[in-house]
């Protein structure tokens, strides 16, 4: 379904990418050639996997032991995994405090937003609307790689990545 090697040369972190949903993305990624960063609070379910998905695929991943909800600690991990410049795809816009706080903090920021007929950002829109206009907004299916990759254009690292579960009106 997708192009060898589709994301060579882009580095991606995965907030939560030890275990579950995460994981699977991050294996996904680093199949395609991209460099892979993941981080959760448990440093050592992280090393275990980036070992394994590095077995399993080659490429390199790199282990953070890191609460996200630490923004200190955020810069200091994103500053270590070496972005040129910290751009941020959030395809889950569940959260929309890390996208106003990554806002605050300089970074350019694209949200992935689920198409609907309303045109609807979800939970987007309880965000800072003075801050929400430095967002750009696509909308999209995260099941269609087209979407996806056209998001990503120009980004050099996704830091958050939502879950391919249906959860009406999540």
């Amino acid at each position: 379904m997708f192009t060898d090697r589709l994301l060579a040369g882009r580095k991606i972190l995965v907030t939560g990418g030890g275990t579950g949903l995460g994981k699977a993305m991050a294996a996904k990624f680093l199949s395609l050639g991209a460099e892979i960063h993941i981080c959760g609070r448990r440093k050592g379910v992280c090393e275990d996997t980036a070992a394994e998905l590095m077995k399993l695929h080659g490429g390199k991943v790199t282990a953070h032991g890191v609460d996200i909800r630490d923004a200190d600690a955020v810069d200091a991990m994103i500053e270590q995994c070496g972005f040129e410049e910290v751009s941020f795809l959030s395809l889950s816009s569940s959260d929309y405090s890390q996208v106003e706080e990554l806002v605050r903090r300089g970074a350019k920021v694209k949200a992935f937003v689920h198409y609907n007929a309303r045109g609807d950002i979800g939970l987007l829109r309880y965000a800072d609307p003075k801050l929400l206009e430095q967002v750009e907004l696509y909308f999209g299916d995260l099941k269609d790689p087209v979407a996806v990759r056209q998001a990503m254009e120009g980004t050099r690292a996704v830091f958050h990545l939502g879950a391919l579960i249906g959860i009406p009106y999540s």
